[in-house]
């Protein structure tokens, strides 16, 4: 929704793509508090009142590609790169300051 306030102060603003409305069914369901269909008829109502809009907890716990809701990176991203010279968590889940060879 953000995307769509911003959009509507653009004097020139032509099209924004959202592919996830094609293919996740109960995509219009992960929040509440904005008119339904969200996108209708191509087109996307600019709410006066803010962003007004609320998650839907439910649906994102329903639909979580990997166990844990809100879980700290290390242990809900494992597509995210450990290592290096800056302070995290190595893949035993300690927190070190140092490269390690897992990165």
């Amino acid at each position: 929704m953000g995307a769509v306030h911003t959009a509507a102060t653009l004097e020139n603003f032509v099209a924004m793509e959202c592919h996830a409305v094609d293919f996740i069914s109960w995509w219009q369901e992960l929040v509440s508090g904005v008119t339904q269909p969200i996108i209708k008829d191509g087109y996307i109502t600019v709410r006066c009142a803010g962003l007004g809009v609320e998650l839907n907890e439910a649906v994102v716990k329903e639909h979580l590609r990997y166990p844990g809701y809100f879980e700290p990176n290390a242990v809900w991203d494992p597509s995210r790169p450990t290592g290096g010279p800056w302070p995290h968590f190595n893949v035993d889940g300690a927190w070190v300051n140092e490269r390690t060879s897992d990165y």
